[in-house]
């Protein structure tokens, strides 16, 4: 699409209209997966200029990041992908975001040097891409929004601030799913305390405050280590 035939403000208002309608969704307490499959997908529909929009969250120090979620137009491409952490990959858009560093847009073209651009800017006219850190404020849970968009310098035209806004409210549900998850554990921990047995996955203070047996009290196994299992990991 050229300069000419394309209206910043008037995409901004389509962008912002669909962050309002969605943001109610977001944080109204459905699985992460769920709300941010529904908000990519409703983002990709009202928006044509922006072909694919994908999410990854989880570990921080991952040496692979697969899509988890991904609608639009270009989906494949995505269903497809996978950056595994080498020299290059590490200082790339996508890890750098997965840092916590807000990355510039950057523009790509059917000869940028890294394969997947090219195949992504040939196959589905992709001209520039925004990679965006997601964080939660409850733990270290950390992740990363990728945009890719069919006009050249879309994010900068459009205005930055309102991806960067999009990735706030991403973070928003990803600090909810934590806080969620943390207290269930809570729960648990309380529930298993009072019957006077106390599973290993409960948190380090309540296993201090436990008494310690005397030295002629007969040793019990513990339990095996059970962790919450991560409803977003990705699936292929």
């Amino acid at each position: 699409m050229s300069r000419s035939e394309f209206a910043s403000q008037e995409e901004l208002l389509t962008i912002t209209a669909a962050l309002l309608y969605s943001a109610r969704f977001l944080l109204d307490g459905p699985p992460a997966r769920e709300a941010l499959d529904q908000f990519c997908s409703d983002l990709t529909q009202r928006v044509p200029n922006i072909v694919l929009a994908w999410t990854w969250f989880g570990d921080a120090g991952t040496d692979e990041i697969r899509p988890q979620v991904a609608a639009g137009v270009a989906r494949d491409y995505a269903q497809s992908l996978e950056i595994r952490r080498t020299m290059l990959t590490s200082v790339g858009p996508a890890f750098r975001a997965l840092r916590g560093e807000h990355v510039p847009p950057f523009a790509v073209n059917p000869n940028s040097p890294f394969s997947p651009w090219r195949d992504a800017s040939r196959q589905y006219g992709i001209r520039s891409v925004m990679a965006l850190p997601l964080e939660s404020s409850v733990d270290e849970q950390r992740g990363i929004l990728l945009l890719y968009a069919r006009v050249e310098e879309y994010f900068d035209r459009v205005g930055v601030e309102a991806f960067r806004s999009m990735a706030g409210l991403f973070g928003a549900v990803l600090s909810r799913c934590s806080a969620r998850r943390r207290a269930t554990s809570s729960r648990a921990c309380s529930t298993a305390t009072r019957k006077g047995c106390l599973p290993s996955a409960c948190d380090a203070r309540a296993r201090t405050a436990r008494p310690r047996p005397s030295s002629s009290a007969t040793s019990t196994a513990s339990s095996p280590s059970t962790t919450p299992m991560d409803t977003t990991r990705a699936t292929r």
